[in-house]
């Protein structure tokens, strides 16, 4: 079967997280939950009132935009290369965040007519995506809740050995992965309630 016959949502990642999905550091990904719904909406959950978290559940009736056994593809940052072989032109889909293009005879700073450009990760469409995620679970909860080892699961890659070392490197490399991505009056210091999604890759 056709990847594009499959029914699937579009999720957008960076680069850098592109990377830590395919490098299976990242598993989870925290979006914006809209005030108005936080503000009004009576939720279809279970409630952890120490921690603050809230589980749904699997109903379909809460307005995260993923649910739930919900198969994702990752739109990313992509080019076309062609080049001419045996008479003929080729095109080759390739992915920014693929560190080893050179290496395989693809160097896009340099290719000339042969490379056409990225193109943003909008703009990638089913046919062209290579990985693909399952959601296994959602929850809400406030930004600022997140640990340590969340913000591992998030794409932080180093090894850390004690909490101090922790609080200071891994979050300082989160709240400035958020802030660089997140708009105004959703920063790190607005402490927004966020979707939290837990991601499996899988292969169709």
């Amino acid at each position: 079967m056709s990847n594009k016959n499959i029914p699937m949502k579009p999720i957008l990642f960076n680069t850098e997280m592109v990377r830590a999905i395919l490098d299976g550091y990242k598993t989870q990904t925290r979006r914006i939950v809209n005030n108005d719904w936080i503000q009004s909406a009576k939720l279809p959950i279970a409630t952890d009132e120490n921690k603050k978290i809230w589980h749904f559940w699997n109903s379909g009736e809460h307005p995260a935009k993923y649910q739930i056994d919900d198969v994702l593809y990752v739109r990313e940052t992509f080019g076309k290369f062609t080049h001419t072989r045996f008479g003929g032109t080729h095109t080759k889909i390739i992915y920014k965040a693929d560190r080893d293009l050179e290496y395989r005879g693809i160097n896009p700073s340099n290719s000339g007519e042969f490379f056409h450009g990225w193109k943003p990760s909008i703009h990638m469409t089913k046919e062209y995506a290579r990985i693909f995620l399952k959601v296994i679970d959602v929850r809400v909860e406030r930004l600022q809740d997140i640990n340590c080892y969340e913000i591992e699961k998030e794409g932080f890659k180093d090894l850390f050995q004690n909490t101090q070392m922790c609080v200071g490197k891994a979050e300082d490399w989160w709240i400035n992965l958020w802030n660089s991505t997140s708009k105004d009056e959703y920063k790190w210091e607005d402490n927004p309630y966020v979707f939290v999604y837990e991601l499996q890759r899988i292969k169709l």
